[in-house]
């Protein structure tokens, strides 16, 4: 029987480095690959916390990295908010990497960046390629007016 644990344990483990090999993952999709591949809710919480101990899993490190990475793509704090909590994390630490993204790029700069590479010439495409890309509404009225105000007139 003990064997038996030992080796549903060691099952576990390589599954869970298998899956953290690839990229860093957040706790709840760690636990929801885990729960796929057929282990019980009890053995993945454990495998959890001895991966948090061992600081193989940390969703505040994961939230940090994830942020930066899509300010690095140009998106916006709405998107970026919205995939955080889908993988699981907190509150607080949403906001925290947020705030670091920020520190990082702007969103007001990163908005600006993926309007000059698109060359933009209508407010409209303007407006709904940044409200797709995560920026809030707003701001993507504001950039969208600004386009406007630089489109030359036809002189009649």
């Amino acid at each position: 029987m003990n064997l038996k644990l030992r080796d549903s344990e060691s099952k576990i483990r390589e599954t869970s480095l298998r899956f953290l090999s690839r990229r860093q993952l957040s706790e709840k999709e760690l636990k929801q690959k885990l729960r796929k591949k057929g282990y019980s809710t009890e053995s993945i919480e454990e495998e959890i916390e001895k991966l948090r101990r061992l600081g193989l899993l940390n969703d505040r490190e994961f939230a940090l990295q994830w942020a930066a990475s899509r300010r690095r793509m140009l998106y916006g704090s709405v998107r970026i908010r919205w995939e955080l909590r889908l993988k699981g994390i907190d509150e607080e630490t949403l906001e925290e990497a947020l705030e670091q993204a920020n520190a990082l790029m702007g969103e007001e700069e990163a908005a600006r960046t993926l309007i000059r590479k698109r060359k933009f010439k209508e407010p409209s495409r303007v407006y709904r390629f940044l409200i797709q890309r995560g920026f809030p509404p707003e701001l993507a009225q504001r950039l969208a007016s600004e386009v406007k105000d630089e489109i030359p007139r036809d002189q009649d």
